[in-house]
């Protein structure tokens, strides 16, 4: 039996479909663990409070003031945040909050850099001729849809696919959750303030009135790479990522100062909103955490702290 060219590609096309939306939501995980994200190698210890996290840093030298120095964070995950990380004296808390995030904005970051560069890789195949094996170009396809984009689009998967300044994560996180002391900070880990929007599946938070819900995360991990896959998928913050772009093609370095200007639909203050990250991102002289890297390590440490 002959099938028509358009029949066979509406019918290719409706398979590719079927195919995308088993990996999306069944075996993805599994075949690819490095845009999901892979979990923690280490246990979980169990802190009391913001004082013991302390000694964690103690040990691992993971206070900010030698993450400064030494360009190098430990990989020291926490899963939420202390609830009396408010009573702490302004220095203490605005310390313990940086070093508590910046871990995780620094393994998204590496997350996003490593499906970057196979993303070039395949793309470099293609430039040469070169056909894609199934399992490449399942994980290409997959990984366009994710991003909202066309996997023959090049020029927008590259625009999308990329990393975030630390600085620019850093203040929105300050802003967002008051330094980790709101409602949404402490009881879902809602430290970037993402809207929950009507017909989205997941967990989320009601403000008291009951006129507002915001995304709610299992951690802080998990909040920082829904962020960033949000500033990187969503058509509001595509100036972001063009001046992103333009700011990589005349190979000058990326920094929140610059990348802020793309964020003035984040919040209804809009240019205000901007002014106010540019702040932080001075008053704590975030930009010198943009070349911190994560310690190499065969283990990581992941911490909780009860409730």
């Amino acid at each position: 039996m002959k099938i028509s060219r358009t029949a066979f590609l509406s019918l290719y096309t409706a398979v590719s479909v079927l195919f995308c939306l088993s990996l999306r939501y069944g075996v993805a995980p599994l075949l690819f663990p490095e845009t999901y994200g892979g979990r923690f190698s280490g246990g979980v210890h169990e802190l009391a409070g913001a004082g013991h996290y302390t000694q964690i840093l103690d040990e691992y030298d993971g206070h900010l003031d030698e993450i400064r120095k030494s360009k190098l964070a430990p990989p020291v995950y926490s899963e939420n945040l202390p609830i009396n990380l408010g009573r702490l004296p302004v220095p203490d808390k605005t310390s313990i909050f940086i070093s508590l995030v910046l871990p995780n904005i620094l393994r998204v970051n590496n997350e996003i850099s490593a499906t970057r560069g196979r993303l070039k890789g395949l793309f470099e195949k293609r430039r040469q001729f070169k056909r894609l094996t199934q399992k490449e170009q399942w994980w290409l396809n997959r990984l366009a849809w994710g991003y909202g984009c066309n996997p023959e689009d090049t020029k927008e998967l590259l625009l999308r696919v990329d990393v975030v300044p630390v600085a620019l994560a850093l203040a929105q996180a300050i802003n967002e959750s008051g330094w980790g002391t709101s409602r949404f900070a402490l009881e879902g880990n809602a430290l970037y303030g993402q809207h929950f929007s009507k017909g989205n599946k997941g967990q989320y938070i009601v403000s008291r009135r009951g006129n507002v819900k915001v995304a709610a995360f299992d951690s802080i991990y998990e909040a920082t790479r829904s962020y960033i896959h949000n500033l990187n998928s969503v058509w509001a913050y595509s100036g972001l990522r063009e001046i992103r772009a333009e700011l990589k093609k005349h190979e000058l370095a990326l920094t929140g100062h610059d990348l802020a200007i793309g964020l003035e639909r984040y919040s209804e203050l809009g240019v205000r909103y901007v002014h106010d990250l540019r702040y932080i991102i001075k008053r704590y002289e975030l930009e010198k955490l943009n070349t911190v890297q994560l310690k190499s390590s065969t283990k990581d440490l992941t911490v909780q702290f009860s409730r």
